[in-house]
Order: structure tokens, then C-alpha cells, then sequence
């Protein structure tokens, strides 16, 4: 595959099947799509192992071991010479996978390109479309400044620059995104582009949602 998609997945049985779906969709473009269980207790696997597709590979941890040690196995597993992220109760929009990694293959001077992205509720729909930027440019100094401006959902990331930083920080809960988006932007150039490439999913049961104010101010210090 050209491309490997990681999805880390924690009891998300409710939206699994829709995030999935969005990635099947693509079909210009190689890809695998890696799912990895973390540890859930609901029937989040069983939907996964329904699902009918010789591109998806599960792992399935017994016990919840953390995001981003989840994020690091699928790293660990993956093929593709392009490496992304979309978590079990989000969605991709249409061609996004093939819009980047032509980007990438186009562009060989930068290691990563990112986008806008936009909020969904339970249901799918449509909260806000954010502006993170109305220009196509180089984000790289930025992120050096200690800025991010997207979400880190929206990047595509060549897989040698993600073996060479060593995955992601296994102390974060969560933040983990945001630590990488910075040790990324001090040593490789990266785009943005203002288009709309990811659709997070804003509901009772996701991390943000469920973790204590002081637990997630402390994460985000680390990072």
C-alpha cells in the first residue's frame, strides 16, 4: 500500500462503522487500514471483524493500554510509504486520502501536509467548520514558534520522518497529537492546506469529554 491509516479504537462500537466506511471509500489510492483495539468492552471489535475488506488488519490489545501506545503499534505494523491517523469515532471526508498523498508525492522537499477540519455531533452532523488558515503554505517555523493551528488528524506524514521521531510519547494520555505536531515542526517541513479533511466527532463518550480538567491541563503543559 501506498498509504496505512491507523485507527485507534476504545469503545467506539457506536461510531466504528461510520469512520471505517469513510475510508473504504477511497478507492484511487493503495492504502491499509490498521485497526487497533485498545482494550475495549463494549463490542467495538465484533463490528470491526464484520466489516468485509481484505485492506483492513486488526490488533487487538486484551487490556487498555493508552492512545498512544495504541498509535505506536499501528505504527510499528504499517506498510505505506504515507502514514495516517483517523480515530474510531471520527470521519474522513471524500478523496482526502488520495487529495494528500499526491501532494506528498508531488512535493518530495516536505515531509508532511495538514488541512482545516470541522466538528460533527452524535448524529453527523455538521457543528463548525473552523478556519485554520484561508491560504495553501508552509507551517513549518510556526509549529517551531509552538503554534498548531489544526488538529493533528488532518496531517499525512511520511513514514520514515514518523520511524525516525520514534512514534509517539507513551506518557500522554492525551495531548499525545499535539507533542508530535511540535517535535515535528523542529525538524521537518510541513503544508497546510485549507481544505477540509477531517470530521471530529463531538459526543458524551469521547476522551475529551471524559477526562478530568486537571488531568488534561497537565498533558497539554507536557506537551
Amino acid at each position: 500500500p501506498l498509504v496505512s491509516v491507523i485507527v485507534p479504537m476504545f469503545n467506539a462500537e457506536a461510531f466504528v462503522g461510520n469512520a471505517i466506511a469513510s475510508i473504504q471509500q477511497e478507492t484511487a489510492t493503495p492504502l491499509e487500514i490498521i485497526v487497533v483495539d485498545d482494550g475495549s468492552t463494549d463490542i467495538s471489535l465484533k463490528r470491526v471483524q464484520q466489516i468485509q475488506d481484505d485492506r483492513i488488519r486488526v490488533i487487538h490489545l486484551p487490556t487498555h493500554a493508552g492512545i498512544a501506545t495504541a498509535l505506536n503499534m499501528g505504527l510499528d505494523l504499517a506498510q505505506g510509504e504515507i502514514i495516517m491517523r483517523c480515530d474510531a469515532d471520527d470521519v474522513y471526508p471524500a478523496r482526502r486520502i488520495t487529495r494528500q498523498a499526491d501532494w506528498l508525492l508531488k512535493h518530495p522537499d516536505f515531509d508532511a501536509v495538514c488541512g482545516n477540519y470541522s466538528t460533527i455531533d452524535a448524529a453527523g452532523q455538521l457543528v463548525v467548520a473552523f478556519n485554520c488558515g484561508d491560504k495553501p503554505e508552509d507551517i513549518t517555523q510556526e509549529l517551531r514558534n509552538g503554534i498548531t493551528r489544526t488538529h493533528f488528524c488532518t496531517f499525512a506524514i511520511r513514514a520514515r520522518v514518523l520511524q525516525r521521531l520514534d512514534g509517539f510519547r507513551q506518557y500522554f494520555c492525551t495531548s499525545e497529537d499535539i507533542d508530535f505536531q511540535l517535535r515535528l515542526g523542529d525538524l521537518y517541513r510541513i503544508w497546510y492546506l485549507p481544505e477540509i479533511l477531517y470530521h471530529y466527532r463531538i459526543h458524551a463518550t469521547s476522551i475529551t469529554h471524559t477526562q478530568g480538567d486537571s488531568e488534561r491541563q497537565f498533558f497539554e503543559l507536557k506537551a
